[in-house]
């Protein structure tokens, strides 16, 4: 079975999985219904940042369930299919932040 480590971890992971997606699905609902679209990037990064542990998560509830571990294919394809989509909205927020746009004073 698990250790405490393992034990932790597996929290852990379940914890980030379920405040990040929870998290940025009311960061962008507040978004649209304030009509912010910085808020929209953000919830949209930490969206895709909880579902950057999809696969700690799944691993840990197959290994409670059926005590054996996931593929570890599956393991790379489910944690990191996500990089993309969370880089671009990460670096689009930073982006925006540092140069934002700029009003036409003429």
């Amino acid at each position: 079975m698990f250790s405490i480590v393992g034990w932790l971890n597996g929290i852990t992971a379940i914890g980030v999985f379920i405040f990040g997606v929870l998290f940025g699905i009311f960061f962008i609902y507040k978004s649209k219904k304030t009509n912010v679209t910085l808020l929209t990037s953000s919830g949209l990064g930490i969206f895709f940042y909880g579902l950057m542990y999809t696969s700690p998560f799944v691993d840990f509830i197959s290994i409670v369930s059926t005590n054996t571990n996931m593929n570890y294919a599956l393991y790379g394809i489910l944690a990191y299919m996500w990089g993309f989509p969370l880089m671009f909205s990460i670096i689009y927020t930073g982006a925006e932040l540092i140069i934002p746009k700029k009003k036409n004073m003429f």
